[in-house]
C-alpha cells in the first residue's frame, strides 16, 4: 500500500506540472510505471502488464498520460549519500521539487546495522530536503502485530524518523478490516 499511495502522490503533483523524482529500492522503473499507468486509465494492474484485451491497451493510449515529469532514478543505488548527490543533479537539471524514496528500510551502509541506516538516513534527507528546498516522501515499513490500526511505535527502526520528519502519516484502510473484531468504532 505505502508505493501505491506515495505513486499517487506523485502523479497528482506531476499532473500539475511539478517535477517528481523517484528512488525505488523495492519496484522497478517498469513495475512503477505500470501502476502509475494502470492509476491513470483505471485499468487494473495485471491488464497493464498483460493484457488480455486488446481495449485494455487502447484505454492505456488512450487515457494515459506519459507527458507527466516524473523521472525515475536508474542508479539503483541504495545508498543514502548517493540518493542525495541523485537527488541534487535531479533538481538542477530536471527541476524536481518533489521526491519520492521508497523505502528507508532498503537503504544500506556498509558496517551499520538497519536502526543506525533509517536513523542517519531520515535526518540526512530532513537536511536535503532544506538545503535543495524541496520535499521528499520517505516511505517506511511498519512492523506487523495483530492490531490493524498503525500507530508509531511500528515504524520498523524508526530511530530518528519521528523527530526529524515534518509529518508522518500512518496508512489504514477500515474498508479492508470492516466487521472484523480490531475495526475501531466509529
Amino acid at each position: 500500500g505505502k508505493t501505491a499511495f506515495s505513486m499517487a502522490i506523485a502523479e497528482n503533483v506531476a499532473s500539475r506540472g511539478v517535477a517528481v523524482g523517484v528512488f525505488s529500492m523495492e519496484m522497478t522503473n517498469i513495475e512503477i510505471c505500470k501502476r502509475i499507468i494502470a492509476m491513470q486509465t483505471e485499468v487494473p494492474c495485471r491488464q497493464v502488464d498483460r493484457p488480455e484485451d486488446v481495449r485494455y491497451l487502447q484505454e492505456v493510449i488512450e487515457r494515459g498520460r506519459p507527458e507527466i515529469p516524473i523521472y525515475f532514478d536508474n542508479s539503483n543505488s541504495t545508498n543514502v549519500d548517493d540518493i542525495i548527490s541523485r537527488m541534487r543533479e535531479m533538481s538542477k537539471e530536471l527541476s524536481c521539487k518533489v521526491f519520492v524514496v521508497d523505502y528507508l528500510q532498503q537503504l544500506t551502509k556498509k558496517g551499520a546495522d538497519k536502526r543506525t541506516i533509517v536513523s542517519e538516513a531520515s535526518v540526512a534527507l530532513k537536511n536535503a530536503a532544506k538545503e535543495l528546498g524541496v520535499t521528499i516522501i520517505a516511505l517506511s515499513q511498519l512492523a506487523r502485530c495483530d492490531d490493524p490500526v498503525p500507530h508509531m511505535h511500528q515504524l520498523k527502526e524508526s530511530g530518528e524518523i519521528e523527530n526529524s520528519a515534518d509529518n508522518v502519516y500512518l496508512i489504514y484502510r477500515a474498508e479492508i478490516y470492516k466487521g472484523k473484531e480490531f475495526f475501531p468504532a466509529p
